[in-house]
């Protein structure tokens, strides 16, 4: 008869960035002790050492408990299994038996943690992070709204999946996810599965035979010209609160600076440059952390001035600032759709098309990539070849 006996601990000695260790199952084989990591991380605090589980009602809490149950009915099965072939078990044979079908099932949003930790080592930009835990926020929704679980199982996911949660996104979800977005929510979990399976926590990627959705990067030509920009310019609002939001935007559409960055800027970032009289906006995107220097343009600078200093610009939260962007389009009188984005639209198009700028420069500008601009801010038009055919064909 083999003697076996195990016992779960904490492994204090190594904690995480989010002060986490793992559960560790020491496991003592016929006289020699051996430790196995359970994959299961957790606050030192969260530990009941009494009853060897992990304290708490919530869903996670309750299968991260499963896998550790799973964990000793594996073991136990492996000694019935030897006495029962009268099989003599050694660490070595033990540890071959209990990992041949995998050390410990990973959930999906394990391996989505697994596929961030690798992108943050390769050096992802803080944008590209944050846009990926915003797409594992998603999947976590669909799979608590819409599959009633706060995880699942690696091998419980199914290949419809990659359909389903594209369609709860864009169908059920409330609010519903952009088209686009959403696609990228299916993609990007196939490409994690695939992650995982070239570094070997799990045997095959269940959706490697899901069509991806090919992404949209069909142009939004909106954007204002400068004869719609002249509208808002010379317009006097009687409600100062709709000024102030014209005024904003005006900002944008002047200096390309995006809301997140609008948000942010404060004195330090306005900066004199040798040689040049110009104030200069030098700062790095809070998207992505690249650097975008831009000359401040009279216009630019009256608004900030009209307002008592740089950072003084008027802003408010981005839901009612594009909420009231609609109304001064109205008041105006510009058919268009006037967003937040679009003032960063209407900078390169009227930078590119009228005002003499290439692709290279304005994405110096912004803080961008060349074929970023090209694909998604700046469309080349007919006033753009005729500037250019004149300059160089007369």
């Amino acid at each position: 008869m083999n003697k076996i006996t195990y016992s779960f601990n904490l492994d204090k000695n190594r904690l995480n960035t989010k002060d986490e260790t793992k559960i560790q199952c020491r496991i003592v084989v016929n006289g020699t002790r051996i430790s196995v990591s359970t994959n299961i991380a957790i606050s030192p605090k969260s530990w009941d050492t009494k009853k060897k589980k992990i304290k708490g009602k919530d869903d996670r809490t309750k299968l991260d408990n499963t896998k550790l149950e799973n964990f000793t009915i594996r073991i136990r099965e492996i000694v019935l299994l030897s006495d029962k072939q009268k099989t003599i078990l050694t660490t070595d044979r033990f540890k071959k038996l209990f990992f041949q079908e995998g050390e410990v099932e990973y959930t999906i949003l394990e391996l989505y943690d697994k596929y961030i930790e690798r992108k943050i080592l390769q050096g992802k930009e803080t944008g590209t992070i944050r846009n990926i835990r915003q797409r594992k926020g998603y999947v976590a929704t669909y799979l608590k709204e819409y599959c009633k679980v706060g995880d699942m199982l690696y091998g419980e996911v199914r290949p419809k999946m990659f359909e389903e949660i594209y369609l709860y996104l864009t169908a059920v979800r409330n609010p519903k996810v952009e088209n686009n977005t959403a696609g990228r929510v299916p993609n990007e979990l196939k490409a994690v599965f695939e992650f995982a399976k070239k570094v070997d926590l799990i045997e095959k990627n269940i959706f490697e035979n899901c069509n991806p959705y090919q992404q949209k990067y069909e142009k939004d030509n909106q954007f204002l010209t400068p004869i719609e920009l002249e509208k808002i310019e010379k317009f006097e609002f009687a409600n100062n609160y709709l000024q102030k939001v014209a005024d904003c935007f005006l900002f944008q559409c002047y200096t390309g600076v995006d809301y997140g960055d609008l948000q942010a800027l404060n004195s330090k970032h306005f900066v004199k440059k040798e040689g040049d009289t110009r104030w200069w906006i030098s700062k790095r995107r809070e998207k992505t952390n690249k650097l975008f220097e831009v000359p401040i343009r009279p216009k630019a600078l009256a608004i900030t001035e009209k307002y008592g200093g740089f950072d003084k610009i008027p802003i408010i939260s981005n839901v009612n600032y594009n909420k009231y962007l609609k109304e001064v389009a109205k008041i105006v009188g510009i058919d268009k759709s006037i967003h937040t984005h679009l003032g960063r639209k209407t900078f390169c198009n009227n930078g590119l098309n009228y005002e003499g700028l290439d692709f290279e420069d304005l994405a110096s500008m912004v803080g961008d990539k060349i074929d970023t601009i090209s694909k998604h801010y700046a469309n080349p038009s007919s006033v753009r070849v005729m500037r250019k055919t004149k300059e160089n064909w007369g």
